[in-house]
């Protein structure tokens, strides 16, 4: 099931800056429906508002051009994306239709010339549009779907996918073995020749983390991918810029997390608006990787915003790759499930003054098209090998990723023996908020075990309260109070840690009781 942020900062499109999201221009437009276009007529007289409405959906319905991404949407030749506001899309339907009106002159009937009605622009307030496609993001390379399917150039309804490339310019065998994919994993792998992973786990997420990047328009969540080291120098802006050149063959644009969340929110919005594949990061702090906006990228599939002027809300697919960077980062709490988190460490004073006969960045710009089929080799061998019930299913499964797990863990699982997504794991198991949870449930189990208990009647017992505070209390000096311990109780209700949670008791006398649930 999807889910949905509810955005509360309205976002202008005339604050977009040049690159990231477009507004839709008098030019662009012009561009898009050129005089080119067939032109048709419509009788736009008094009582033909309902008609003219449903004829004009039909008009950009079939230029192929128009979709439905959260809003009226149109795609530019060099696959820019243009939202329409009211004004735009009546100067795109001048350019399509000829509008007309019934007169009358000296006892005659006349069908006189006419401007688009002002109505025509309140298309872009409908909810839907029908014969206007969905789509969610568009690729400059062949994507594989989970089934197996490699979705080619143009637009495919099936996965809402929009394709601006040349097949021809790939080389995807029809059938690949086990043996090539072994064979396209080495291949692939010479491009990582100058970094200094942490250790191998590194370099097999960082092999998910390039899988990831030509997945994204069809998966539906993926994981945030984070590159982190001890310090600057490292590789880790330049290792992100080759798994975004991966996931678009444009040069890689950086930037810094704005410090105010409304600034996030608008960063991410103009990023969405534009369908841009990648959102990359770079020299995050910790407190900016758990910005609530910027996981929820990871888990969400779709981000909701209101546009200012317009006052209008559209839904827009997360289908974009994100990129973050950063020094000595790791993730916290419930960022943690959402991290493909890779360590560089070259283990010396000053890493920056590393010289390197290989460019590997050189490498990936004249040879992208080779290395995006080395890795849709790799993923189809496996999942021909994964249909025919070839593989193993890993023991553990990655919450809220089901798909990318299929298509981006498995098949390194299945080439290496190695788990992309060993730092993932050991950050959930080794989670503060997770060990304080495991404290206080296996006290209270201790203490109270299958009793439905008060939280200021477990306070009255002198060694749960000894635990509880020290693993509840945030505020040193003050008194952990039942409240305090009832809200912290509430908000970890149900989870589950070594067999152990929490469960509403009931009320008995008007007062909330717990209990704690062992099913080992």
């Amino acid at each position: 099931m999807s889910s949905t942020v509810q955005a509360v900062t309205p976002v202008s499109l005339s604050t977009v800056s040049k690159g990231t999201s477009k507004k839709l221009s008098a030019q662009a437009v012009g561009n898009i429906f050129g005089l080119t276009q067939s032109k048709i007529t419509l009788n736009a007289s008094p009582g033909q508002q309902d008609k003219v409405t449903e004829e004009c959906i039909k008009v950009l319905a079939q230029t192929g051009l128009v979709f439905d991404r959260g809003g009226l949407t149109a795609i530019d030749q060099d696959g820019s994306v243009h939202l329409f506001c009211s004004s735009t899309l009546r100067l795109a339907l001048s350019r399509l239709v000829d509008f007309t009106k019934a007169g009358f002159v000296k006892g005659y009937a006349t069908v006189d010339a006419i401007d688009c009605p002002a109505y025509v622009g309140d298309i872009v307030k409908l909810s839907k549009w029908e014969g206007i496609p969905k789509i969610d993001s568009i690729t400059d390379h062949p994507v594989i779907t989970p089934s197996g399917r490699v979705v080619g150039a143009g637009f495919d309804s099936e996965v809402r996918v929009f394709g601006q490339f040349e097949m021809a310019d790939f080389d995807i065998p029809a059938n690949p073995t086990l043996d090539d994919a072994a064979s396209a994993y080495v291949e692939f792998s010479e491009l990582l020749q100058t970094f200094e992973f942490e250790n191998g786990g590194d370099r097999v997420a960082t092999l998910a983390a390039f899988l990831t990047a030509v997945s994204r328009p069809v998966l539906p969540t993926a994981p945030i991918i984070l590159i982190d080291a001890p310090v600057a120098g490292s590789g880790k802006g330049y290792l992100g810029g080759l798994i975004a050149r991966t996931a678009s063959n444009q040069k890689p644009n950086s930037k810094q997390l704005p410090a105010n969340p409304d600034e996030v929110h608008k960063a991410i919005v103009s990023s969405l608006i534009s369908a841009q594949p990648v959102m990359f990061f770079d020299e995050l702090a910790l407190s900016e990787l758990d910005c609530p906006a910027i996981r929820t990228l990871a888990t969400a599939e779709i981000y909701s915003a209101r546009l200012l002027g317009q006052m209008r809300e559209v839904n827009l697919s997360t289908k974009s790759l994100v990129l973050c960077t950063g020094n000595n980062i790791s993730p916290t709490a419930d960022t943690s499930r959402r991290i493909l988190h890779i360590r560089l460490n070259p283990l010396c004073e000053n890493p920056s003054a590393r010289q390197f006969s290989f460019d590997a960045s050189a490498e990936m710009a004249k040879h992208r098209n080779k290395f995006v089929s080395l890795l849709l080799t790799i993923q189809k061998a496996f999942l021909i090998a994964h249909f025919a019930g070839e593989t193993k299913k890993p023991d553990t499964a990655i919450g809220s990723f089901g798909e990318w797990d299929l298509m981006c863990r498995q098949p390194i699982m299945w080439l290496t023996g190695d788990d992309p997504c060993a730092r993932m794991s050991e950050s959930m198991r080794s989670n503060p908020a997770k060990g304080d949870l495991l404290t206080v449930l296996t006290a209270w189990k201790e203490e109270f075990g299958s009793e439905a208990v008060q939280a200021s009647t477990a306070l009255k017992n002198s060694s749960f309260y000894e635990v509880a505070d020290e693993a509840v209390n945030r505020r040193p000096g003050s008194v952990l109070t039942a409240k305090t311990l009832g809200i912290w109780i509430r908000k970890h209700k149900d989870q589950v840690v070594q067999n152990m949670a929490f469960l509403d008791g009931g009320l008995k006398g008007g007062c909330q009781h717990w209990l704690v649930r062992h099913s080992g």
